[in-house]
Formats: structure tokens, sequence, C-alpha cells
């Protein structure tokens, strides 16, 4: 299995097969964002989209989104959902 960093020119192909679990982990945060909101932030890549994918047999099995901030000292990387 890997993590697998989705480009940005490829958001949109891959969308519909993460929209529902980012939704999902987002109706548990708070409602901080909606899934349309992530889906913007990552295409002005403010966040980075992953998905956990076994090339072997081709399976999805999850998604990541992280977000790196720039701290004074630091970069970070804050995975977010």
């Amino acid at each position: 299995m890997q993590l697998v960093q989705i480009p940005k020119e490829n958001i949109e192909e891959v969308w519909p097969i993460v929209v529902k679990d980012i939704a999902d982990a987002l109706a548990r945060s708070n409602g901080y964002a909606l899934a349309d909101h992530i889906k913007k932030w990552i295409l002005e890549e403010k966040m980075q989209l992953w998905i956990l994918w076994n090339l072997k047999d081709k399976q999805y099995y999850g998604t990541v989104v992280t977000e790196i901030i720039q701290r004074p000292l630091q970069r970070c990387l804050n995975i977010k959902l």
C-alpha cells in the first residue's frame, strides 16, 4: 500500500472517489468547513490531497488532507483529515 499525493491537475478526476470520506470526517469535526471548502483550498494549493492506494489490486483505502503551515522559525505539516 502507498500514500500517494494527488497533483492539483488531477483533483477533479479523483474528487468523486474521496468526497464522501472527506464529508464524513468534516461532519465529526465541529463543522469548521464543508467538503467544497476543502476542495477549493486544495485547488488553491493551501492544502494537499493524499490517497491510500494499493497499487497491486488498484484498491482505494482512504484519504488524507494535509496543510503546510509556515511559522516564524519552522514549517509544520498539519494533518487536517
